[in-house]
């Protein structure tokens, strides 16, 4: 799902050559071209479940995306984050940058399950939050898609 700061929320298709957009009910209202994404920026949002319980064992990371084009930042959020090697093939395919300040690519690599890399990604959440200066965006982000 992505948000483009307006509480409306559409689908992501990646196409070869571009990406395009769909509504809730499935209907393509626009693409996204190479040529005009100035870079994406991948991270994590944490998330708590609500629920009675320790809120660290009800804790969950989602992947974040941040599409910059020349017109409006997209904000995406997906539950798994194991997608990050298909939007990073897509970026260098098409000569996009892209900026991998948690490391998630080498991560997930490095894990030997998915859950290992949750694990991880918890252990260090708060030192690389804070280190990239994460918490503003995943607060916006966090409205944007809460709401």
């Amino acid at each position: 799902m992505i948000s483009n700061g307006k509480n409306h929320n559409v689908t992501l298709d990646f196409q070869p050559t571009q990406i395009d957009l769909y509504t809730d009910q499935a209907e393509q209202f626009g693409s996204i071209f190479p040529g005009y994404i100035n870079g994406i920026q991948l991270g994590v949002l944490r998330s708590s479940s609500p629920g009675i319980g320790n809120p660290l064992t009800n804790m969950n990371f989602w992947l974040f995306l941040l599409f910059s084009t020349t017109n409006h930042d997209f904000y995406c959020v997906n539950q798994d984050i194991r997608v990050v090697p298909a939007v990073i093939k897509w970026a260098t395919n098409n000569q996009v940058t892209y900026e991998d300040p948690f490391g998630l690519e080498q991560r997930l690599q490095a894990a030997p399950t998915y859950q290992k890399l949750l694990e991880m990604i918890a252990a260090d959440y708060n030192e690389l939050a804070a280190k990239n200066q994460y918490p503003t965006l995943v607060s916006d982000l966090a409205a944007i898609y809460w709401e």
